[in-house]
């Protein structure tokens, strides 16, 4: 693999958390480098890569490509004042049509299924979701503040969608599972073309070592709207190597104002924490409504991804809690127990020594 063209300074934590697996995710990731990415845009990012470390699922994107799309979508909004409306609408009206295939009690599906699913999730909701996700860190403050409360409404009401999805795929590796004995673990870390392969060609899957072998952990490589790469075992460590920026200082946006001192608690799954105390410091890759009953609990939240249309940003504004958030290393940077203030007027967050 030629890693070399990968290696950049701007790469940041687009999303992270859930345990996302190829079967789902190398099909409405490639749309980020498809070519167009819609009807009215030529691409999202270049470049996006995926990790599954065996324990969470992290997407990095390039902010300046983000920032170049995020403008190209406000200039749109800008030109045409129903713009802003026409995105949040089709955006709900995507997100209604995946949920009413994640409601059907359908255990058996073939390959016109999955193709057709994957063609709803990509043209009918995602290109809106990344849209609406990305326009809101850059339109001017006068235009947020009048779009603010529609574009936040559309964003909750998809909040069910990705949780549904991990689910969908379940079933749909169930179903493959029985039809060709594999373990449904393993079914999950197809990816969609080997799974088109295998249904609609009559393929043979990867051998049940390799899916195994990416089970343990895989950094996936996203380019042309296709999978480039994919490493895998001691590969795996050539990853870092795309990390140009070095720097440990953890800066961010604010999400909502304050200032607050206490220990950190860094949490990959809520539903797996033994501790956390009220005024803890919630430190995570992002959040998600899983991570509610602790985010009463704790006294600011930081996050290395996300947007100001993000969970944690949303949640933050309803509890009125510090947040800072897109610091892209918290979780790296920071460990369980330190003492830390997060002065989210700066969007900074120190280690305070004990």
């Amino acid at each position: 693999m030629e890693i070399n063209k990968y290696k950049h300074d701007d790469w940041i934590v687009y999303f992270s958390g859930d345990k996302w697996a190829p079967i789902g995710f190398s099909s409405w990731l490639s749309i980020f480098t498809r070519k167009p990415f819609s009807k009215e845009f030529n691409y999202f990012v270049k470049q996006a890569v995926m990790v599954w470390d065996g324990k969470v699922t992290t997407c990095y994107i390039r902010e300046s490509e983000r920032k170049i799309f995020g403008e190209k979508v406000v200039k749109k909004a800008m030109k045409s004042s129903s713009y802003i409306d026409f995105i949040c609408k089709k955006f709900r009206s995507g997100t209604d049509i995946l949920l009413s295939i994640y409601s059907k009690k359908k255990e058996k599906f073939n390959h016109q299924d999955y193709i057709q699913y994957n063609s709803c999730f990509l043209n009918d909701y995602y290109q809106y979701h990344i849209q609406v996700k990305n326009i809101v860190d850059f339109l001017p403050k006068k235009v947020l503040g009048a779009n603010l409360q529609k574009l936040q409404s559309a964003r909750i009401h998809a909040e069910p969608v990705f949780s549904c999805e991990i689910k969908f795929m379940k079933k749909i590796a169930k179903c493959i599972s029985n039809q060709s004995n594999y373990k449904i673990r393993n079914i999950l870390f197809s990816f969609v073309d080997e799974i088109t392969a295998y249904w609609r060609d009559k393929k043979s899957l990867p051998k049940e070592c390799i899916l195994q072998e990416r089970g343990k952990g895989c950094v996936i490589f996203f380019e042309n709207g296709k999978i480039e790469d994919v490493l895998v075992g001691k590969e795996i460590s050539k990853f870092g190597s795309i990390f140009l920026n070095k720097k440990n200082d953890i800066i961010g946006q604010v999400a909502f104002g304050g200032r607050v001192s206490g220990v950190v608690r860094i949490v990959f799954d809520p539903t797996k924490i033994k501790q956390f105390n009220n005024g803890d410091i919630l430190v995570a890759p992002w959040t998600r409504p899983e991570y509610l009953p602790i985010m009463k609990k704790a006294g600011a939240f930081v996050t290395d991804g996300g947007g100001i249309l993000s969970h944690a940003a949303i949640v933050a504004r309803e509890l009125k809690k510090p947040c800072v958030i897109g610091t892209k290393i918290a979780t790296s940077i920071l460990h369980e127990g330190d003492l830390v203030e997060v002065d989210a007027i700066k969007g900074v967050v120190k280690k305070i020594k004990k």
